[in-house]
């Protein structure tokens, strides 16, 4: 084990490991036996990812670049765009108050690790542009205090799992991976604002009530699917009516996009909607080519098909044409 090799040869560990277990530390709150627990958790995180390439660092781990601590209790991981090609070690479990982990834009392989589900204090995770494998573990339901979860471009696959609805999530980004099955009806994400999907092979109908509780959403990204049917109502009015990007191109979405009149006439922030490449069969209607971003000036960036988008006969506003 080299990380545990490495820190037993650390002058101020040799210190501690003459001392009590329960000892005191200074400026931390944690004893002896703890802080010896934390440092070598945290160099064997730093071998793991990096796969042994390069020199362990040698200093008290809270002291690290890419570590903050409270009070020397570890919370805080930055290890992004290490270059590093390594796995994430089932260690990081022993970091129970980590609240903030970024291991983003390396190369890192294999599956996230059961392990890093325990975390029930973590808020935000950032793990994406990997090379990660495996599925997203139904076990997320225990971070229930998650607001952020980017996992784009990696290689994980399977149904996207149920229990979501029970954290705090804001941000859920997944695009660029390879899930199947169907978007849950029992994803109720209410406090979401971002949600990309896309760039996916999620299958089937949305359900109308997916979007129903959505009242905060204002970015929607679930193009380059294989999604079909009606597009529901109630993903137009997402975000209390105030949803600025919607994204549905490159998919099997059949009959019309909606237009109820009181988003048609009250949205004054959508800028873009894409629905090119699907299958509809009614014209955009006439009340969306008009809506305008009031805040920028600007008329609604749209993307659709040309037999669907006359908009008064301008192509302009149909930019795929």
């Amino acid at each position: 084990d080299r990380a545990l090799e490495f820190m037993l040869n650390q002058e101020d560990i040799q210190e501690l490991l003459e001392k009590n277990p329960g000892a005191n530390v200074r400026n931390s709150d944690l004893n002896a036996g703890e802080k010896i627990n934390q440092r070598y958790t945290m160099l064997n995180m730093w071998a793991s990812l990096s796969k042994n390439v390069g020199p362990l660092p040698n200093d008290d781990e809270c002291e690290w670049d890419e570590v903050k601590c409270d009070d020397g209790v570890v919370e805080k991981l930055y290890f992004a765009r290490k270059g590093w090609s390594g796995t994430i070690s089932k260690e990081i479990a022993k970091l129970k108050s980590l609240r903030y982990i970024d291991i983003a834009e390396n190369n890192i392989k294999g599956s996230i690790p059961d392990e890093l589900y325990t975390l029930e204090d973590l808020q935000h995770l950032y793990l994406h542009d990997n090379s990660l494998t495996g599925t997203l573990s139904e076990s997320i339901r225990n971070l229930d205090e998650l607001r952020t979860l980017h996992l784009c471009r990696n290689n994980l696959s399977g149904n996207l799992p149920q229990g979501l609805e029970r954290t705090k999530l804001e941000m859920l980004s997944l695009c660029y991976n390879q899930f199947t099955g169907r978007i849950p009806e029992e994803l109720e994400l209410w406090r979401l604002t971002y949600l990309d999907l896309s760039f996916n092979s999620l299958s089937g109908t949305i359900s109308s009530d997916v979007f129903e509780d959505y009242d905060s959403l204002d970015h929607l990204y679930l193009d380059h699917n294989k999604l079909k049917g009606k597009i529901p109502r109630n993903l137009v009015t997402a975000g209390r009516g105030n949803i600025e990007q919607i994204y549905l191109s490159h998919n099997g979405f059949t009959g019309e996009f909606p237009s109820p009149s009181s988003w048609t006439s009250g949205n004054n922030k959508l800028i873009t909607i894409e629905v090119q490449d699907n299958k509809l069969n009614r014209d955009i209607d006439d009340n969306i080519c008009e809506m305008s971003v009031f805040e920028l000036g600007d008329l609604v960036q749209i993307q659709a098909d040309c037999d669907i988008c006359d908009c008064r006969g301008s192509t302009e506003l149909c930019n795929h044409c």
